[in-house]
Protein backbone atom coordinates (compact mmCIF):
# COMPACT_ATOMS: atom_id res chain seq x y z
CA UNK A 1 0.00 0.00 0.00
CA UNK A 2 2.89 2.22 0.69
CA UNK A 3 4.19 2.02 -2.81
CA UNK A 4 0.31 2.90 -4.83
CA UNK A 5 -0.15 5.01 -7.22
CA UNK A 6 -3.03 6.69 -8.30
CA UNK A 7 -4.57 6.39 -12.05
CA UNK A 8 -6.57 8.99 -14.32
CA UNK A 9 -9.49 6.89 -14.76
CA UNK A 10 -11.44 9.94 -16.13
CA UNK A 11 -8.87 10.01 -19.33
CA UNK A 12 -8.51 7.36 -22.20
CA UNK A 13 -5.12 6.95 -21.14
CA UNK A 14 -5.79 6.35 -17.76
CA UNK A 15 -9.05 3.27 -19.18
CA UNK A 16 -6.51 1.91 -21.74
CA UNK A 17 -4.13 1.48 -18.09
CA UNK A 18 -6.86 0.42 -16.02
CA UNK A 19 -8.27 -2.38 -18.53
CA UNK A 20 -4.11 -3.18 -19.11
CA UNK A 21 -4.14 -3.85 -15.84
CA UNK A 22 -7.05 -6.77 -15.47
CA UNK A 23 -10.01 -3.95 -14.65
CA UNK A 24 -12.73 -3.51 -17.04
CA UNK A 25 -13.47 0.30 -16.92
CA UNK A 26 -16.58 2.51 -18.79
CA UNK A 27 -17.26 5.80 -19.29
CA UNK A 28 -19.77 6.93 -17.34
CA UNK A 29 -21.71 9.97 -16.96
CA UNK A 30 -21.26 11.35 -13.12
CA UNK A 31 -21.93 7.76 -11.28
CA UNK A 32 -24.23 6.45 -14.49
CA UNK A 33 -22.97 4.27 -17.28
CA UNK A 34 -24.94 4.62 -20.30
CA UNK A 35 -22.71 2.78 -22.90
CA UNK A 36 -24.49 0.65 -24.78
CA UNK A 37 -23.96 -3.21 -24.11
CA UNK A 38 -21.68 -2.20 -21.33
CA UNK A 39 -23.11 -5.33 -19.12
CA UNK A 40 -21.85 -7.97 -21.34
CA UNK A 41 -19.18 -9.23 -23.88
CA UNK A 42 -15.19 -8.29 -23.48
CA UNK A 43 -14.21 -4.75 -22.89
CA UNK A 44 -11.60 -3.86 -25.69
CA UNK A 45 -9.65 -0.65 -26.63
CA UNK A 46 -12.22 -0.76 -29.55
CA UNK A 47 -15.05 -0.46 -27.44
CA UNK A 48 -13.68 2.06 -25.15
CA UNK A 49 -12.82 4.14 -27.78
CA UNK A 50 -15.94 3.53 -30.03
CA UNK A 51 -17.53 4.98 -26.45
CA UNK A 52 -15.56 7.59 -26.16
CA UNK A 53 -15.91 9.29 -29.57
CA UNK A 54 -19.67 8.25 -29.21
CA UNK A 55 -19.80 10.36 -25.96
CA UNK A 56 -16.73 12.47 -24.88
CA UNK A 57 -18.60 14.70 -22.57
CA UNK A 58 -18.77 10.93 -20.17
CA UNK A 59 -15.80 12.05 -18.29
CA UNK A 60 -16.04 9.76 -15.12
CA UNK A 61 -15.05 6.39 -15.00
CA UNK A 62 -16.97 3.31 -13.42
CA UNK A 63 -15.62 -0.11 -12.98
CA UNK A 64 -17.28 -3.52 -14.16
CA UNK A 65 -17.90 -6.06 -11.25
CA UNK A 66 -17.95 -9.09 -11.69
CA UNK A 67 -14.08 -10.45 -12.04
CA UNK A 68 -13.99 -7.71 -9.65
CA UNK A 69 -15.67 -7.41 -6.33
CA UNK A 70 -16.23 -4.65 -4.13
CA UNK A 71 -17.53 -5.22 -0.72
CA UNK A 72 -18.68 -1.72 0.15
CA UNK A 73 -18.91 -0.16 4.05
CA UNK A 74 -21.70 2.91 3.94
CA UNK A 75 -21.07 3.82 7.67
CA UNK A 76 -20.33 7.57 7.96
CA UNK A 77 -18.70 7.45 11.57
CA UNK A 78 -14.98 6.62 9.78
CA UNK A 79 -13.64 4.97 12.94
CA UNK A 80 -16.36 2.60 12.67
CA UNK A 81 -15.60 2.03 9.09
CA UNK A 82 -12.63 1.55 9.57
CA UNK A 83 -12.59 -0.96 12.26
CA UNK A 84 -15.48 -3.15 9.93
CA UNK A 85 -12.66 -2.74 7.10
CA UNK A 86 -10.38 -4.23 9.49
CA UNK A 87 -12.67 -6.83 9.60
CA UNK A 88 -12.65 -7.91 6.02
CA UNK A 89 -9.48 -7.36 5.31
CA UNK A 90 -8.83 -10.11 8.38
CA UNK A 91 -10.88 -12.69 6.63
CA UNK A 92 -10.01 -11.79 2.73
CA UNK A 93 -6.98 -10.03 3.26
CA UNK A 94 -5.38 -6.73 2.48
CA UNK A 95 -6.39 -5.02 -0.97
CA UNK A 96 -4.20 -2.77 -2.91
CA UNK A 97 -7.03 -1.43 -4.32
CA UNK A 98 -9.22 0.71 -1.80
CA UNK A 99 -11.70 4.12 -2.14
CA UNK A 100 -12.32 6.15 0.99
CA UNK A 101 -15.12 8.29 0.93
CA UNK A 102 -17.08 10.64 3.00
CA UNK A 103 -19.75 7.81 3.69
CA UNK A 104 -17.05 4.67 4.89
CA UNK A 105 -14.83 3.35 2.31
CA UNK A 106 -14.95 0.12 -0.55
CA UNK A 107 -12.52 -2.23 -0.72
CA UNK A 108 -11.87 -4.14 -4.11
CA UNK A 109 -10.69 -8.32 -4.77
CA UNK A 110 -10.29 -9.71 -7.79
CA UNK A 111 -12.71 -13.24 -8.01
CA UNK A 112 -12.05 -15.49 -10.78
CA UNK A 113 -15.46 -17.07 -9.91
CA UNK A 114 -17.87 -14.14 -9.77
CA UNK A 115 -20.83 -14.65 -7.49
CA UNK A 116 -24.34 -13.02 -7.54
CA UNK A 117 -24.49 -10.13 -4.60
CA UNK A 118 -24.87 -10.34 -1.05
CA UNK A 119 -26.12 -7.59 0.82
CA UNK A 120 -25.76 -7.87 4.99
CA UNK A 121 -27.84 -4.94 6.79
CA UNK A 122 -28.24 -4.12 10.44
CA UNK A 123 -30.21 -6.85 12.11
CA UNK A 124 -29.44 -9.92 9.46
Amino acid sequence: MGNSKELDGTSPAGRRQLLNNGFEPVPACGKKVFAKGWTKGEITPERLLQWEAEHPEWTNTGLRTGRLCAVDIDIKNPEHAKRIANVIMGVLGETAVRRVGSKGEMLFYFNPDPIRKITVSEGE
